[in-house]
């Protein structure tokens, strides 16, 4: 299978809104809530993405410790799957490329060179947003 890199961005942006935590007063505590694979495919129905996209981008950014996840198997087969967090890496990769225009030039260079990966998107954003800035605050 092949990484869908749009893919990944809209999935970890999408778990950044479903995955919340609640607190409970009356037993003074906390409850993460979780995300399963098909609650998240359900909610990525606008952007026409096959299921097994989405699985396969939830097993990569979970190998990558970008998000937390759970895979249940049966039969050789996963069977389910739950989301559970976003991890520091994973709000750092989400704050690097959530604006858009990021994205797209990061898209457009890696269109050319053909060489991309998940490290190497994040240090390109990390860079452009490093510029954008020095240039906005008037700094060389």
């Amino acid at each position: 299978m092949r990484l869908n890199y749009d893919c990944v961005r809209d999935v970890i942006l999408k778990l950044e809104e479903l995955l919340t935590i609640e607190y409970d007063k009356d037993s003074d505590s906390f409850e993460l809530c979780t995300v399963d694979i098909n609650q998240l495919y359900d909610s990525l129905q606008d952007k026409n993405y096959k299921i097994e996209d989405v699985l396969y981008v939830v097993k990569n950014l979970d190998e990558a410790n970008y998000i937390s996840a759970t895979f249940e198997y049966g039969d050789g087969s996963i069977t389910d799957c739950i989301i559970t967090d976003i991890t520091y890496e994973g709000n750092e990769f989400i704050n690097k490329t959530r604006p858009i225009g990021i994205w797209k030039k990061i898209k457009d260079g890696f269109n050319k060179t053909g060489a991309i990966s998940l490290p190497i998107i994040s240090n390109v954003a990390a860079s452009l947003i490093t510029t954008l800035a020095k240039s906005n605050l008037g700094l060389p």
